[in-house]
């Protein structure tokens, strides 16, 4: 999918057509919905388990195990800073170490002139 872009009404028409047909089941449920009671939308027990409306086992099962896991955004975000502080760290052995020093020495003994000692270094390693 392109994203939130603007496409011509003809190619937003051929790919809502490819887009593949959702099960009889959750039009009638949708149906059911729809012609339901308000009150009975409003049970808090059924929205706690609103997908279960659609009668689908597969996307019910799907659901309970995300449930199950006890995952929240926040430990989700979580484990995705320590994957990429994970991968970070296995990635840093692949590039070379890098040292370099410089150093300078200015000295001057008794009536002799002054000399100057100039030092650079340059370490490298895998």
């Amino acid at each position: 999918m392109a994203g939130w872009q603007s496409v011509p009404a003809a190619a937003a028409d051929d790919q809502l057509a490819a887009l593949p047909e959702p099960p009889a089941r959750w039009s009638q449920a949708a149906a059911a919905v729809l012609s339901a009671d308000v009150s009975e939308l409003a049970d808090p027990a059924l929205l706690a388990r609103w997908w279960t409306v659609f009668g689908d086992e597969v996307l019910s099962a799907q659901v309970e195990q995300a449930l199950r896991a006890g995952h929240s955004v926040r430990s989700a975000a979580a484990a995705l800073e320590q994957a990429r502080a994970l991968r970070d760290i296995a990635q840093a052995g692949r590039w070379p170490e890098l040292a370099a020093s410089a150093s300078v020495q200015r000295s001057r003994t008794g009536d002799a002139p002054a000399s100057s000692s100039w030092r650079a270094g340059l370490d490298a390693s895998w």
